[in-house]
């Protein structure tokens, strides 16, 4: 922020002998690296470990063909049963803020909306819910996420323990093999689910060739990762915003009570909820999950008048584009209405890219909202959050962008307002 603010459009960090970083501050620069010319600015390599070579690590040819293939997964006509699952997965979340709720007592809502989300998109990908499988693989899975956390946060300082590593690639190993027989019991019965798992088993590619087992695997283990994680951390802003502005909170119910009642949403009232999705738009540009993004320059390139190096660093940040003056008047101010049908797509397109953009634009970026949107509806038509009086809240830059401390809120029962019943009795 300190840079964009000093420098303008363009900041080059000289990294020693790491070469430069080169941080990109305006729409047409950060189209020009995903959109314009994203063969010349690639992922750094990842792969391997948890994700495997799943969408968000692999790269090239492989990416493209693996991208053609998954895409069905996501078709809208494929989107419709998942609100029904993620309904089904914001149960158990219901039965613990019930608890909360009586016995009065401050939980933290970070990991309330782990617990949620990762049932959610384990309904999602397997129609199972991760959560409710033998405490071993749940264990495992805990471990992973956790460790992976604290790898990126502290990865530069503090060598990991060899304890945690070993035990990393255990939970790794139970994990796979846990993913690995839903896949043969799957294979077993082609044709019975209609998940994204489904969809990635009956995909072929150009070739007429499916995915392997270890294909599937990674596809099917960074859809799990990635597709909680990241709404994990936009979910738990969400409910700090909505505490911080109890006019907006005070909206969204209102438009919940039209048109909800007290029933849970369903693919055809969910596109309904104009003003929540707002909210959540909102939440996403002063929050972002992923709050920055880096390439590699392969070939020299020129942007703004100034030369990138070839295998340089380019840095493109959500977090700070989403601030800029120049395109958001009032950056600090929490205003849903800036997503308002009538105003938005008044920025460029490029000052907006909380799921990142050109082709490699978050395959599940439709996907996150449905959750995100159920989410919120469960509670709040039964619920108002309220932040423990005296919680500091600051933002941390990890993996994702999180609540340093978490997020300690109590949980208080609401009436169900008139209108509400109305709509339920109609």
């Amino acid at each position: 922020m300190r840079g964009r603010e000093r420098y303008g459009d363009i900041v080059r960090y000289d990294m020693g002998p790491g070469g430069t970083m080169t941080l990109l501050n305006h729409p047409d620069h950060v189209k020009h690296v995903l959109a314009t010319h994203p063969q010349n600015y690639v992922k750094p390599p990842q792969g391997g470990g948890l994700l495997g070579n799943g969408l968000f690590s692999s790269r090239g040819e492989f990416w493209k063909r693996q991208r053609r293939m998954m895409q069905p997964a996501f078709h809208r006509d494929r989107l419709a049963p998942m609100v029904e699952r993620a309904v089904a997965g914001t149960r158990s979340m219901l039965t613990r803020l019930e608890a909360q709720a009586r016995a009065g007592k401050p939980f933290d809502v970070e990991q309330e909306m782990t617990w949620v989300l990762r049932s959610v998109v384990s309904q999602s990908v397997f129609s199972l819910d991760v959560t409710e499988l033998s405490p071993t693989v749940r264990d495992a899975f805990e471990f992973v996420m956790a460790f992976g956390r604290r790898k990126i946060s502290i990865w530069s300082v503090l060598p990991l323990p060899r304890l945690g590593k070993r035990r990393n690639t255990q939970s790794i190993r139970i994990l796979d093999e846990a993913v690995y027989e839903i896949v043969r019991e799957r294979m077993r019965e082609p044709g019975a689910f209609q998940d994204q798992l489904a969809a990635m088993i009956a995909a072929r590619d150009s070739q007429g060739e499916p995915m392997t087992d270890k294909q599937l695997r990674d596809e099917a283990m960074t859809l799990l990762v990635a597709g909680h994680e990241a709404t994990v951390s936009a979910m738990t802003w969400v409910w700090y915003l909505l505490d911080r502005h109890p006019e907006v909170q005070q909206k969204v119910r209102e438009e919940m009570a039209t048109v909800l009642g007290d029933a849970p949403p369903t693919a055809q009232t969910l596109p309904q909820l104009q003003y929540t999705s707002q909210v959540f738009e909102e939440a996403l540009r002063l929050y972002p999950p992923a709050w920055v993004m880096g390439r590699i320059a392969k070939e020299e390139d020129q942007i703004g008048g100034y030369t990138i190096p070839a295998k340089s660093t380019v840095v493109l940040s959500q977090y700070v584009m989403h601030r800029n003056p120049a395109y958001w008047p009032e950056p600090e101010r929490f205003d849903p209405e800036r997503f308002a049908p009538e105003r938005k797509g008044s920025q460029p397109r490029y000052a907006y890219f909380p799921f990142g953009g050109g082709q490699r634009l978050c395959i599940g970026d439709s996907l996150a909202e449905i959750h995100a949107l159920v989410v919120m509806a469960a509670v709040l038509q039964r619920y108002r959050l309220e932040l423990v009086p005296g919680f500091r809240v600051e933002p941390e830059a990890g993996v994702t962008l999180r609540p340093a401390q978490g997020l300690r809120m109590t949980a208080h029962p609401v009436s169900l307002p008139a209108t509400s019943r109305r709509a339920a009795g109609a």
